[in-house]
């Protein structure tokens, strides 16, 4: 009998040559003999998700977080599927905060995290997250822009500032000529209340001339 090592090697050489279904049938044999094996469960979720099947991508992806845990691209693979694919944005948060705390360093889950407590309106939390990601990268443009904005924010104490005066604001703002600022102010606004008519048709417009 081959060893677990021998039939993954094998199964390598069939990826590669973009035989996605000999390699899925390799890998389902392998697990046959070998159940325990996380990465197998992981690649054959991989490549049931490129051949469009998601639930069995999902089951497979499930099964290499429990067995492997700690393993940061299991983690923010399942949590990328959880967020893209069903939607379910607290499973996705739970799972993107364990790829941080295995891996500190992984700056495409902080920035993540940083978007959806923006989303959320946690931005004490957002600003902790953008912070981190320019201790690692302090010339991460995308992290800088965000923090700034984040840190004016806080200058200005407008945490708990009405519609009506972030919308006044907004305007301020696209009259000033600061039309990337307006449309932040403008992004938080509709985050925060989403009914708001006007501001949705100003956003539009502002995406238009900024050619968003």
């Amino acid at each position: 009998m081959k060893t677990c090592k021998e039939m993954y090697m094998e199964i390598q050489s069939l990826i590669e040559a973009d035989d996605l279904e000999g390699a899925i049938n390799a890998l389902k044999e392998l697990l046959q003999s070998y159940p325990g094996y996380a990465r197998a469960h992981y690649d054959l979720g991989a490549l049931y998700y490129e051949s469009g099947v998601k639930e069995k991508a999902l089951e497979h992806y499930r099964k290499s977080v429990n067995l492997d845990g700690d393993n940061a691209v299991y983690l923010k693979t399942l949590g990328d599927y959880y967020y893209s694919e069903s939607g379910n944005i607290d499973e996705a948060k739970k799972l993107y905060h364990q790829v941080v705390e295995a891996n500190p360093q992984n700056i495409d889950t902080l920035m993540i995290l940083g978007n959806l407590a923006i989303v959320d309106n946690d931005f004490d939390a957002a600003r902790d997250f953008y912070q981190r990601v320019l201790d690692i990268e302090p010339w991460n443009h995308d992290a800088l822009t965000i923090f700034e904005k984040l840190e004016r924010r806080a200058m200005r104490g407008d945490h708990d500032q009405s519609p009506e005066s972030a919308y006044a604001h907004s305007r301020e703002l696209f009259e000033a000529g600061k039309i990337e600022a307006a449309i932040w102010e403008l992004e938080n606004l509709l985050a925060a209340h989403p009914d708001q008519a006007q501001a949705h048709n100003d956003l539009g417009v502002l995406y238009y001339h900024s050619g968003s």
